[in-house]
C-alpha cells in the first residue's frame, strides 16, 4: 500500500492530494510485502524523529517498529521494517511523526501479508548508486523503489509488487529473485529483456526514475547510477486578456514522478486564444507539459473577431467569400450571377434588392441570395414550300434550352438551307436558347436525273425530251434500240415488262435499264465408238467459241475429227455462227517392252521385241552366264521365276538381275538385313544408305532395334546417324527394287551380345554353317550359355516365326539377312561356334611404372585369372580377381601390381578352364616409366542394372578424358577403369592418367570431357560423355 500526497505514479495504491510540500508525511508507502512481514516509508520535510504503532486490529495497535536506521535517527526519509508477522493477515498501523500520529483520517492504514510460498527461487541481486545533485556525493537514507514489468510474454504477465531498500554508503540493493506477484500469491518469474523500474525517492533532495532491462534472472547485476534531481516550478504567464488553469496544480512537481501537466487557456469576452509561447509553442488547447524540469510558459489572447459566413448560391456566386472580421467591421459584398442568370435579392442576415450591398459585423453573420434564369423567344418564318416545326413547341425558353427545329418540305420540294441567326443544312437543328432569335428555312423545287444503261447484250436506249435533269411531275419516253444479232428482252429498274417504247414519270431520280440477248445456234456430237468427247452438245450464242475435247477410252487412244470439225488433236475450238455436227474416231494402244540387264546374262522375249498390243502376253526367259546366277526381275515387275510371263498393260521397263553370291535383293518398301562381310570400319546408317545409293539403289531410310525400341536414321537427316555393326540386324526402306552386290572381307569371328527379350541379329557369310535353319541357331545359343526360345524373320511385308522344340516353321537362315531373337536371359553368342562361354572384349588399363589391369567380361557366369612374365615362354606368375582367387561372375578384373617400370609383361588368360593366347602369341603389356605423384583428383559415380532399381555391383567402368579447349594435353588419355561396388558406386582417380605413350600425366581442366563407358556383360552397357567439372559426382548410368 501507497499514501502520497502528490499526483499519482503506477505502483502506488493510495493516494492524499496536497498541494504544498510540508512537514506533514508524505509519500507513505508499504513495500517488501511477505507472508511474516513488510516495510512502510514515507517523506517529511523537516528532519524528525518517526516510527510505527500496529496490531492486526485497528482497536488493539499495541507493538511499535521504529526505523531501520535506529530508535532515535531523526531525517526527512523515513523506513520502518516490520517483521515476526503472521501469514495472509491484514495489519493496522498508524504513524508517528515528528511526535505527532497520523491515523489516516481515524480510518487507520493497512497491509495484508501473503501466504507462505514454498521452493523460493534463487537470489538474483539488484543494486546501485544514487547520488546527490552534484553527481558525486551518496545521497544517503535516500529510499529506491522497484517494480518488474512484462515485456515479452515469457514471464508473468503484468507487473510484480512494490520492493524496496533503502540507500547505505551510497548503495541501495533488493533480491528480485524473490519479488511477488502484484496479488502475493506466487514468485514473479522474468526473462533477462523484461524491464526493472526504480524510483528514487530523496524528500527534500530530490527525485529520479529509471527505466530499463533487468538482465538475467541467475545474476547479480548493478543498476547505472541515479543522481537525484530536485523539484520543478511550473510558471504561466499571460498575454491579453484571459487566465490558465493547471492539472494538477502543484506549486512544485517532483523529477522522478515525471508529472504530465495539462494547462487550459480561458480568453475573456471579446478575445481569443491565439497560442502558446515559451517553453512551449502550440496553438493546441489545452495543451500538456511534461515537468522535467523548470517551464516558463506564456498563453497569448488577441481582441475576437466574429464569422461571416457566405452561403453560395446556385447558378453564381457572392463575394467576398466566408471569413473572419474584427468586431464593429463593414463588409461589401457583391453578387455575380452565371451566363443566363440574373441577380433578384438577399436573403438570410442581409436584405434587399441592391447589389452590391454592405453589412455590418458585430456579430456572427450567415447570408445568402436568388439568382434566376433568364427566358428568350423563338420566331420561325419559311422561303418557298414548306413549313417548320419545334420541338419542344413553347412561348419562351429558358436561356439554355436545346430546341429541335425541323424544316418540312412540301412534295416535289426540298429544304435547302437556314438563314437568320443561325445557318447551314442541318435538318432537323439543334439550336441553344442564349438569346431571342428569328429563323428562316428555306425550300427549293426538286430537279431528279435519268440514268439509262443496257443490263446485258449489245444495244442502246434513246429518251424523249433528252435532258440532264427533269423537274418534278415531267414525263419521259424511252426506246430500247438493239443491235445486229441481238433482240430486246426486257426493261429493269425504275421501269419493268418488255412494252418498247416505254413513259416514265420523274417523280424521283431513275434508273432504267434495258436488257438485250444475242442469237443463238444448235451443235450435235455424235459420240464415237471407244471414246467420249465432250461437251455433248447443246445450244450457243452467235460466235462463241467451243472447245471440243475427245477422251479415247483406256488403252485407246484418239486418231482425228470428222463432220464440221478437222484435225488429228485430242481438243479443238469451233466458232458458233451456226449450227453444227461433229463426231471423233479411236484406237487401240501398243506398248514396248525394254529390258535391263545388271549382272552377267541374258533374256529372250517370246514373241520377239516390237509393238506388242495392250493386253497381249509376253513370256520372258533369264539366261545367266557363267559364274552367275539369276537373281530377280525388278523395275515394273517383281520376281524370281523364271522364265516369266506378264501381261503387257503399258511401257515396261524390266531389269534381270544376274551375281554372285554376296548380294541382298532389296525390294521396294522395307527389308530386314544384315552385313555378310566387313565393308569397312567406324560404319554409320549413313554410310550404308550411301553405299546403296552409289551403286543405284534409292535407300531412304535405315533403322535399328535399340533398348526394346526403334531408332532410324532418315537419309539427309545427319543428327540421327548412329554406328552400324556387324552381327547386328537392321530395316531398310527402299522407294525401288535393287540387288546389292556386297564386296568386303570375310568376317571370320564375332562375338554378338544377347539382352533379355528381342535381339535383332545378322550372321556373316564366312560364319554361317551349312544347312543353318532358325531351331539349329537356338541350339547354338542355348550351348554358349544363353536361354533363347524363338527366332522370327521378316518375310513378304509381315513376321514369320519360328518357336524352340516346336518342329513347324524351322526356315533357313541365311547371310545378309536379318531376324529377331527372343531370349529369357541375357548372354554372348558366337555364330557358327559349338564350344561353350566366351570370353569377351579384353582390355587393359590403369598402367603405371609398376602396375596394370586386366579385364574381360563372358557370356556366362565363371571364374578367371591371368598367367604372366617378362618373357613368353615363361609365364610364372598369377594373378587373380581383385574380389577373390574363386570368384564366378560374368565381368572379370585382375589387378596386377609389384612390377618393373619400362618393362614389357606377357600374360595369357585363363577363363572358364579354357586357355586364351592370342592366338599363341600371348598377349603383351608395357610399363610406364615412374613418375611423380599428383595430388588425388577422385571421380565417381553409381551404376544400376535395368530398371534403374538394383546396383550393377561388378560392372566395369572405363574412362578416357579427351580435350575439350585447348588449355591442357592435346587429344586423349590412356584408359582408366574401376569396378563398381556392393553399394552401386565406382570411383578413379583421375589425376593419374597418363598420355597415351605413359610418359607424363595428362593435364586437363574443367570444361575437358570425360567419356565413361561401363560394362555390366549379360546386364547391357551404358555411356556417358560430360564435362570434368560434372563428375562428383557423374549421372548415374543405368544399363541397358
Amino acid at each position: 500500500m501507497i499514501i502520497r500526497i502528490s499526483k499519482t505514479i503506477v505502483f502506488f495504491t493510495l493516494v492524499f492530494a496536497m498541494y504544498a510540500f510540508s512537514s506533514t508525511p508524505q509519500y507513505i508507502r508499504t513495500s517488501n510485502i511477505v507472508d511474516v512481514c513488510f516495510n512502510v516509508s514515507w517523506i517529511t520535510a523537516n528532519s524528525e524523529q518517526g516510527y510505527i504503532r500496529y496490531g492486526t486490529s485497528s482497536s488493539n495497535m499495541n507493538m511499535i517498529a521504529y526505523d531501520k536506521r535506529g530508535l532515535s535517527f531523526s531525517g526527512t526519509t523515513h523506513y520502518v521494517e516490520i517483521d515476526g508477522l503472521s501469514t495472509s493477515t491484514t495489519y493496522y498501523f498508524d504513524i508517528i511523526s515528528g511526535g505527532i500520529t497520523y491515523d489516516n483520517s481515524g480510518a487507520h492504514y493497512s497491509a495484508t501479508t501473503g501466504p507462505v510460498i514454498s521452493s523460493p527461487p534463487s537470489p538474483s541481486t539488484r543494486y546501485g548508486r544514487i547520488l546527490m545533485n552534484d553527481g558525486s556525493t551518496f545521497a544517503e537514507g535516500t529510499i529506491a523503489f522497484i517494480t518488474l514489468k512484462d515485456n515479452n510474454g515469457f514471464g508473468s504477465s503484468g507487473q510484480s509488487q512494490l520492493l524496496s531498500g533503502i540507500v547505505e554508503s551510497g548503495y541501495w540493493a533488493v533480491d528480485v529473485g524473490a519479488i511477488r506477484k502484484s496479488d502475493l500469491s506466487d514468485y514473479f518469474s522474468f526473462s533477462e529483456t523484461d524491464t526493472i523500474e526504480i524510483f528514487a525517492e530523496g524528500s527534500i533532495y530530490g527525485t529520479n526514475f529509471l527505466s530499463t532491462t533487468i538482465g538475467s534472472p541467475d545474476a547479480s547485476i548493478k543498476m547505472p547510477d541515479i543522481v537525484l534531481q530536485p523539484d520543478h516550478i511550473l510558471k504561466v504567464n499571460i498575454n491579453g486578456s484571459g487566465s490558465v488553469t493547471k492539472n494538477p496544480d502543484f506549486s512544485s512537481y517532483r523529477h522522478g514522478e515525471r508529472v504530465s501537466v495539462t494547462l487550459t487557456a480561458i480568453p475573456d469576452a471579446h478575445y481569443q486564444f491565439i497560442s502558446w509561447s515559451g517553453d512551449i509553442t502550440s496553438t493546441v488547447n489545452p495543451v500538456s507539459v511534461l515537468m522535467d524540469s523548470n517551464k516558463t510558459i506564456a498563453a497569448n489572447f488577441a481582441t475576437g473577431t466574429f464569422t461571416l459566413t457566405v452561403n453560395q448560391p446556385s447558378n453564381g456566386s457572392i463575394s467576398p467569400s466566408t471569413g473572419s472580421y474584427a468586431y464593429g467591421s463593414d463588409v461589401v459584398l457583391t453578387a455575380t450571377p452565371l451566363p443566363g442568370y440574373h441577380f433578384v435579392r438577399w436573403t438570410g442576415d442581409a436584405t434587399g434588392t441592391q447589389n452590391p450591398t454592405t453589412i455590418h459585423v458585430d456579430s456572427n453573420k450567415t447570408l445568402s441570395c436568388i439568382f434566376e434564369i433568364n427566358t428568350y423567344s423563338l420566331n420561325l418564318q419559311t422561303s418557298g414550300s414548306g413549313s417548320v416545326k419545334k420541338s419542344p413547341d413553347q412561348e419562351l425558353y429558358n436561356y439554355g434550352t436545346s430546341v429541335q427545329i425541323t424544316a418540312i418540305p412540301v412534295n416535289g420540294w426540298s429544304f435547302v438551307n437556314w438563314s437568320g441567326d443561325i445557318n447551314g443544312s442541318e435538318n432537323p437543328k439543334t439550336i441553344v436558347m442564349d438569346g431571342n432569335k428569328t429563323i428562316t428555312a428555306n425550300f427549293l423545287i426538286n430537279m431528279y436525273s435519268l440514268t439509262t444503261n443496257v443490263v446485258s447484250g449489245s444495244g442502246s436506249i434513246s429518251r424523249q425530251p433528252d435532258q440532264a435533269s427533269y423537274a418534278y411531275g415531267t414525263s419521259v419516253s424511252l426506246t430500247a434500240i438493239p443491235s445486229a444479232h441481238y433482240h430486246f428482252i426486257s426493261w429493269s429498274g425504275d421501269v419493268s415488262g418488255s412494252v418498247n417504247p416505254q413513259s416514265i414519270v420523274m417523280d424521283s431520280n431513275k434508273n432504267v435499264g434495258a436488257s438485250f440477248a444475242v442469237d443463238t445456234y444448235t451443235l450435235s456430237v455424235s459420240q464415237p465408238d471407244n471414246g467420249l468427247i465432250s461437251p455433248s452438245g447443246g445450244t450457243y450464242d452467235y460466235g462463241s467459241s467451243v472447245k471440243l475435247v475427245c477422251i479415247p477410252s483406256p488403252h485407246y487412244h484418239f486418231v482425228r475429227w470428222t463432220g464440221d470439225a478437222i484435225g488429228t488433236e485430242t481438243s479443238i475450238t469451233i466458232t458458233m455462227d451456226g449450227n453444227k455436227n461433229i463426231s471423233a474416231i479411236c484406237a487401240i494402244d501398243t506398248h514396248t517392252v525394254s529390258i535391263i540387264i545388271q549382272g552377267q546374262g541374258t533374256v529372250n522375249l517370246d514373241p520377239a521385241s516390237g509393238l506388242y498390243p495392250y493386253g497381249s502376253s509376253v513370256t520372258l526367259t533369264a539366261i545367266p552366264d557363267s559364274d552367275y546366277i539369276f537373281v530377280n526381275w525388278a523395275g515394273d515387275i517383281t520376281s524370281t521365276d523364271n522364265p516369266k510371263t506378264i501381261l503387257i498393260t503399258g511401257d515396261l521397263s524390266i531389269i534381270a538381275t544376274f551375281s554372285t553370291t554376296n548380294v541382298i535383293y532389296l525390294s521396294n518398301g522395307w527389308n530386314l538385313i544384315s552385313l555378310p562381310v566387313n565393308i569397312g570400319t567406324d560404319l554409320k546408317a549413313s554410310s550404308i544408305t550411301g553405299e546403296i545409293i552409289s551403286k543405284g539403289g534409292n535407300c531412304t531410310e535405315i533403322v535399328k532395334w535399340i533398348n526394346n525400341a526403334w531408332k532410324g536414321y532418315i537419309v539427309g537427316v545427319p543428327v540421327n546417324d548412329f554406328s552400324v555393326d556387324a552381327g547386328k540386324g537392321y530395316f531398310v526402306r527402299m522407294e525401288n527394287t535393287f540387288l546389292w552386290n556386297i564386296f568386303g572381307k570375310d568376317i571370320t569371328e564375332i562375338v554378338i551380345p544377347l539382352t533379355s527379350g528381342w535381339n535383332l541379329v545378322g550372321i556373316p557369310s564366312a560364319m554361317l554353317p551349312e544347312g543353318y535353319t532358325a531351331q539349329k541357331m537356338i541350339d547354338e545359343i542355348n550351348l554358349q550359355g544363353g536361354d533363347c526360345v524363338e527366332v522370327v524373320r521378316w518375310r513378304n511385308g509381315m513376321w514369320d516365326s519360328h518357336i524352340d522344340e516346336i518342329p513347324f516353321n524351322d526356315f533357313s537362315i541365311n547371310s545378309g539377312k536379318g531376324y529377331f531373337v527372343r531370349c529369357l536371359t541375357a548372354s554372348s553368342w558366337i555364330p557358327g561356334s559349338n564350344t561353350g562361354p566366351a570370353m569377351i572384349n579384353p582390355v587393359i588399363s590403369n598402367i603405371t611404372d609398376t602396375s596394370f589391369v586386366v579385364s574381360w567380361t563372358t557370356s556366362s557366369s565363371q571364374t578367371g585369372y591371368i598367367s604372366y612374365g617378362t618373357a613368353p615362354a615363361v609365364l610364372n606368375m598369377n594373378s587373380y580377381d581383385k574380389r577373390g582367387t574363386g570368384i564366378s561372375s560374368t565381368t572379370h578384373y585382375i589387378v596386377v601390381s609389384g612390377l618393373s617400370p619400362l618393362t614389357t609383361y606377357y600374360f595369357d588368360i585363363i577363363c572358364g578352364g579354357t586357355i586364351f593366347n592370342n592366338n599363341g602369341n600371348h598377349f603383351s603389356i608395357t610399363t610406364g616409366p615412374t613418375l611423380g605423384l599428383p595430388s588425388p583428383d577422385n571421380v565417381f559415380g553409381q551404376v544400376y542394372k535395368p530398371g534403374g532399381t538394383i546396383y550393377a555391383e561388378g560392372t566395369i567402368v572405363y574412362l578416357t578424358i579427351k580435350d575439350n579447349d585447348g588449355s591442357g594435353s592435346p587429344g586423349q588419355s590412356q584408359k582408366l577403369s574401376s569396378i563398381v561396388d556392393e553399394n552401386g558406386y565406382w570411383v578413379v582417380n583421375l589425376s593419374t592418367a597418363r598420355f597415351q605413350d605413359l610418359s607424363g600425366y595428362f593435364i586437363y581442366s574443367s570444361t575437358d570431357i570425360i567419356e565413361i563407358n561401363a560394362d555390366g556383360a549379360v546386364d547391357g552397357t551404358s555411356n556417358k560423355s560430360i564435362n570434368v567439372k560434372n563428375a562428383k559426382p557423374s549421372p548415374v548410368m543405368i544399363l541397358q
